[in-house]
């Protein structure tokens, strides 16, 4: 039997809440009087106390039973527990799952708030990056993968709602949601129900913060009204134009990582095996600046080209071409854009402005700009030669 939304916020709002095992749940309010709701499709999330008891908890009424809710929440799962009420005054009991309360915002709130702050978005990009590795590298995996269903807080991200998980035990099996479709891979289907079906969603919502850090200006004025950024079936299909943007963003900015992974999005399987290492590359620490490129050289890797030295990578291969160091620096290639960087990765000179250029030579590089021979400095000082 299924109910209506509207009936548990009615029941929850009224003054006798009947439940089978919890003592006397009070629903709590906000600053505006309301009731403190996280409300969705087939459930709602209400912030409640218990009594005797000083901490809130998220209890999550379902409008019907679900298949795998014990499996997933274990303890936490109380099968019709909640007595909810009809217009007649009859009603019945629905199932629901109470568990800590997690404070903060939502992650689309969160970037909602940091708006222009590179800072703030960048603490964003870096906080979710490092919860998608964590996900990445679990044996069970969310399903449902959005910025709604991730709650940031001092603490860091926390993942909610996971009644789409997947878990070991039901290798094999079909899934019972396949996600939602703006963040899901187009060819996911509930045949794809395996540790990898947070693949892409994660590679999404990483792009879509790294973009934001990058250049929040861009990024507002490609997010739509629903906090959307961009279309996966046009992503597959190699015709996202925000998609393509993104990429050319990351590439000139200098960000080698999020480019590679921006670049998975295109990826006809849903599957992503590179996603970890790009993520692992993106949260690692940069080279020891003392030490600069020295005995580094160019060499070839999984993603691209990058530097190495003694079997170690000093800057890891991401590049699609590049020279061997000069003067501490390098001279790359990303996505059609060139930049100078250091044994950080850091880009100090983005030069696509050139038609062509050389590494550094006594501090100064050759270059060629609309037919004119050139030198450039890393301080942005061009001389002409006439």
């Amino acid at each position: 039997m299924s109910i209506c939304i509207s009936q548990i916020l009615a029941t929850l709002g009224s003054r006798q809440i009947v439940c089978r095992t919890l003592p006397r749940p009070t629903v709590c309010h906000d600053a505006d009087g309301r009731m403190a709701i996280r409300p969705g499709n087939n459930a709602v999330v209400v912030r409640v106390r218990l009594a005797g008891d000083r901490r809130t908890y998220a209890m999550k009424c379902y409008t019907r039973p679900k298949q795998r809710l014990a499996a997933i929440y274990g303890e936490s799962y109380l099968p019709a527990e909640l007595f909810v009420y009809d217009i007649s005054g009859h009603g019945s009991w629905i199932d629901i799952v109470l568990a800590e309360w997690v404070e903060g915002r939502t992650l689309d709130e969160a970037m909602r708030d940091a708006a222009a702050d590179r800072m703030a978005l960048s603490r964003l990009s870096r906080d979710f990056d490092s919860l998608a590795l964590g996900l990445l590298a679990s044996e069970r995996a969310h399903g449902d993968l959005k910025p709604e269903n991730i709650v940031c807080s001092s603490r860091g991200m926390t993942p909610v709602d996971w009644d789409a998980a997947y878990l070991p035990e039901y290798a094999g099996c079909r899934a019972v949601e396949t996600g939602t479709p703006d963040y899901q891979h187009p060819s996911r289907t509930a045949d794809m129900y395996d540790k990898r079906i947070d693949d892409y969603p994660a590679a999404l919502i990483s792009t879509m913060l790294a973009l934001a850090a990058a250049d929040p200006a861009a990024a507002a004025q490609m997010t739509d009204g629903e906090g959307r950024m961009f279309s996966p079936a046009l992503a597959v299909a190699g015709r996202d134009p925000k998609l393509h943007r993104a990429e050319h963003i990351l590439a000139r900015s200098g960000d080698a990582a999020h480019y590679r992974i921006a670049r998975l999005l295109s990826s006809p399987t849903a599957s992503l095996p590179e996603l970890a290492q790009l993520l692992s590359i993106a949260l690692g620490e940069p080279a020891d600046p003392a030490r600069g490129f020295d005995g580094a050289t160019l060499e070839h890797g999984r993603f691209g080209w990058g530097y190495m030295r003694r079997g170690e990578w000093v800057v890891p291969p991401l590049y699609d071409s590049g020279f061997e160091p000069t003067e501490g620096t390098a001279l790359v290639e990303l996505g059609g854009c060139r930049h100078f960087i250091s044994c950080t990765g850091r880009s100090l000179m983005e030069c696509s402005r050139f038609d062509s250029i050389k590494p550094l030579r006594g501090g100064r590089a050759r270059a060629e700009s609309g037919g004119r021979r050139c030198t450039v400095t890393l301080d942005g000082d061009v001389e002409y030669e006439f």
